[in-house]
């Protein structure tokens, strides 16, 4: 199923059975590291993270103006592992 938009005709996004095994498993695998997604990520890119990041990923609370900081981190991190387009 496809839709039309003012930008054309736009590809169906529901789940395809055209999807390669390779990269269901490759969801499950990255569903299965969610929980921990802050700790990997703070593993691999300490060097690199402000005060405010790294206190973000050890568990401090998120004010309303860190949301972005906090969900920027999370797709970085998602693209990191190449599942930014699943």
């Amino acid at each position: 199923m496809s839709g039309d938009n003012m930008h054309g005709t736009q590809p169906d996004i529901r789940y395809s059975a055209e999807v390669e095994h390779h990269e269901e498993w490759k969801l499950k695998d990255f569903l299965k590291e969610i929980p921990n997604w802050e700790q990997n990520y703070l593993k691999d890119m300490r060097s690199s993270l402000s005060k405010q990041q790294i206190e973000l990923l050890e568990g401090r609370g998120i004010k309303s103006n860190e949301g972005m900081v906090y969900g920027q981190m999370y797709n970085d991190w998602k693209q990191q592992r190449g599942v930014d387009t699943l």
